[in-house]
């Protein structure tokens, strides 16, 4: 994804390095079953035109998280998802990502977040 985010739209790319985000995640099992748990704890992007991003962000927080504790063992880990995603309404592409949702190509969010960078 980073590789094609610099190909088609270099000045997103440095837009978004430029930006403070954050990332933790932790993997533990619960007491009761050892199921796995995986807590991740992100602060997204606040810039108001860069809800795009922040839906970038989230995905690739998550999977990188979750191909983590993959490479630790653990398969399909109960998720925790805690922290600052900076989201201004319900309708927000990431809450609409978080929620299991897709996020249209036609959405706002695609359509104002082109100019971030330029």
């Amino acid at each position: 994804l980073r590789q094609a985010l610099e190909a088609d739209a270099p000045e997103l790319a440095a837009f978004l390095r430029g930006q403070p985000h954050q990332v933790q995640a932790a993997l533990l099992r619960t007491r009761a079953e050892g199921r796995p748990l995986l807590c991740v704890n992100m602060h997204l992007i606040q810039n108001t035109l860069a809800a795009n991003c922040r839906t970038l962000q989230a995905a690739l927080a998550l999977r990188h998280a979750r191909s983590w504790a993959a490479s630790l063992g653990a398969t399909e880990p109960a998720l925790v998802l805690c922290g600052d995603l900076n989201s201004y309404h319900p309708g927000d592409g990431v809450i609409k990502y978080l929620a299991g949702d897709g996020v249209p190509a036609t959405s706002y969010e695609w359509v104002y977040g082109r100019l971030l960078g330029r």
